[in-house]
């Protein structure tokens, strides 16, 4: 089940929250790790996620999927309901206190973030702001063969260099030229 701009009422949840542009391998690990918690709770995995990711609204950076290819890529790794906030000016101006408040309403068990999450108008909710109110589980960020990090960013800047294969390799998807189309998830 999919809801737009609006947080339903919940009796409990395992929640996770984030950006999700690309659903990259650092994504598809947070996601897996709170899909064990969500069976072993019996409870729906629900993931709040964004309709635009900051950046590109921001910077202007490419997206690496369409929130139609994103909400595809949660749904194959057995998310049940997902939360799209759209982001624009409007949202933007949501205080943390507000966004505290509407996570609320998830009656969420366990929220899982990763290690950067900031929330609220000028990202000034921190991680201990959620802790303050919520059982948090907090994810390192992974990291590729290499050592090196993987996050959007990182995979943006690859395919800017057009280093196609090793953005591939970090998504789990296959990459093409031209536009982001949608094959199987490699684990």
């Amino acid at each position: 089940m999919i809801f737009h701009n609006q947080v339903p009422n919940l009796t409990s949840c395992i929640l996770v929250i984030g950006t999700f542009d690309g659903v990259h391998k650092g994504h598809q690990y947070l996601i897996s790790e709170a899909r064990k918690k969500a069976k072993k709770q019996n409870v729906p995995l629900v993931v709040y996620t964004f309709s635009l990711p900051p950046k590109v609204y921001f910077q202007k950076t490419i997206q690496l999927c369409s929130l139609e290819e994103k909400i595809n890529r949660l749904k194959k790794l057995g998310v049940d309901q997902i939360i799209v906030a759209h982001f624009n000016e409007t949202y933007m101006k949501k205080t943390k206190d507000e966004f505290i408040e509407e996570l609320k309403k998830l009656q969420p068990l366990t929220i899982y973030i990763g290690s950067n999450f900031r929330f609220g108008a000028g990202r000034k909710g921190e991680i201990l702001d959620l802790q303050r109110v919520f059982d948090v589980n907090v994810s390192e960020i992974q990291v590729s063969a290499d050592g090196e990090a993987i996050s959007s960013s990182r995979i943006r800047n690859l395919i800017n260099l057009k280093q196609f294969l090793m953005a591939e390799s970090l998504l789990g998807w296959t990459y093409e030229k031209g536009g982001l189309h949608d094959y199987e998830i490699r684990a």
